[in-house]
């Protein structure tokens, strides 16, 4: 069984088990729990300065602890289901590096919150070890495929941003702990800019003509469509070069603005313009998510300090989540899918797709996510402690619903083996 296109053939028998991108899906959500509880303690002040410590520890628990384990655990069956990339890690190795990740991750935030630089500095360097060993794992599969060469290089142009922008944030934070010369905001905005975008936005507009038109039926772009990863990589590190170049004088958010602007309407386009209904709630959930990029986009016009960090937490905590996090729950159900045709045969009858996970839990996910962002975005706008509690009252909401979507579609497959051994 195998989904042909222009681009790329995706081979769900090329998919890994279950048990190599699992352990990143679960760390996501566990993060996504843990920023939940940061914002439900919090008192309001974290929005006040963007380097305020609890800001930095609940922004890398969303961009490197959600975003960034599910990212890997969504790349680790995409490469190979897609271009045919081969990962030579063994299973061990995967773990290790999971581990290493949140240990990092924990690290940095615990930190940030005790007021200890050297824990921040080792949990940085945990993280930035972790990035370069599995972007160049990454590479090596995309350089030793024998898949077609324009999906390969749009795939590696994301993972050759990633170690980058790991030192970048290690030098920051020699910055900040005053080891390093360097002007904060300048250096700030160059390490969000090439994290968001040179990461995440390229690696959805990578991902996104070989996954939507199978996922939703989407029409496959032409020229355009194919190289619009390359691109907003290139309108990315124009920005930093000219914000770097220029120092105060140059304000990145205008570029930052009008690039999610377009990009976030033509992908709204795209889906609406979709051949075939199918997936509903992941329809709906890249719809809010362009929506939240649009708007995201348009509030960076303004100059105002606080409209800015409005903007940011629309983009990192409303549409990024919406967009990355909601290819997770497909991608596992997928995996769990795979995982009972390995197991009993083929030619044997079994559960769809939308058996597995239902749709009626992502639903609810889609609500309770949006609602979350919503109300994060408004208690940064306004600083207010009880937006701040509510907040994080709704993102743990979320996190229950992607723990419970994960355990029940791992619980479906597992329901339908029993029977079949019990007959």
């Amino acid at each position: 069984m195998s989904f042909v296109g222009p681009m790329a053939a995706i081979d769900p028998w090329r998919s890994p088990s279950i048990e190599l991108p699992l352990p990143f899906f679960v760390g996501a959500v566990c993060w996504t729990a843990v920023a939940g509880l940061l914002l439900a303690v919090s008192d309001g002040s974290l929005w006040l300065s963007r380097w305020h410590p609890q800001l930095l520890a609940l922004v890398h628990c969303v961009v490197l602890g959600i975003l960034g384990q599910t990212s890997i655990g969504a790349l680790l069956q995409f490469l190979p289901a897609a271009v045919g990339a081969v990962f030579r890690t063994p299973l061990g190795g995967w773990r290790i590096l999971c581990g290493g990740w949140n240990a990092g991750i924990a690290l940095m935030v615990a930190g940030w919150l005790g007021g200890l630089p050297l824990g921040t500095g080792c949990g940085a360097v945990m993280v930035a070890v972790c990035t370069m060993n599995f972007c160049i794992a990454a590479l090596h599969s995309l350089g030793t495929s024998n898949g077609d060469c324009l999906p390969r290089v749009r795939l590696a142009l994301p993972l050759l941003m990633w170690p980058v922008v790991a030192v970048l944030g290690l030098i920051l934070l020699g910055a900040i702990n005053g080891f390093v010369a360097l002007d904060l905001s300048v250096w700030t905005d160059i390490h969000a800019i090439g994290g968001i975008g040179g990461v995440y936005l390229v690696l959805l507009l990578a991902v996104a003509p070989i996954a939507l038109p199978l996922l939703l039926g989407t029409r496959r772009g032409g020229l355009p469509t194919r190289v619009m990863a390359f691109l907003a990589l290139f309108v990315v590190v124009a920005t930093i070069v000219a914000r770097a170049a220029s120092q105060a004088h140059f304000r990145a958010s205008s570029f930052v603005g009008a690039t999610l602007i377009i990009l976030s309407l033509s992908t709204f386009t795209v889906l609406v313009r979709r051949r075939f209904p199918r997936n509903r709630p992941l329809l709906v959930s890249w719809m809010l998510g362009c929506c939240t990029a649009c708007a995201s986009g348009l509030i960076w016009a303004s100059s105002t300090q606080t409209s800015a960090l409005v903007a940011a937490t629309l983009l990192v905590a409303g549409s990024l989540p919406l967009l990355i996090l909601s290819m997770m729950l497909e991608i596992q159900t997928f995996i769990c899918w795979i995982h009972l045709h390995r197991r009993v045969g083929r030619g044997q009858q079994l559960p769809g797709v939308h058996v597995l996970l239902p749709d009626r839990l992502k639903w609810w996910w889609v609500l309770v996510q949006i609602l979350a962002a919503t109300t994060t975005a408004l208690a940064a706008w306004l600083a207010d402690p009880w937006l701040s509690r509510s907040a994080g009252g709704l993102w743990l909401l979320a996190a229950s619903m992607l723990a419970l979507s994960i355990w029940w579609s791992a619980q479906s497959a597992h329901q339908f083996l029993a029977k079949q051994a019990a007959a």
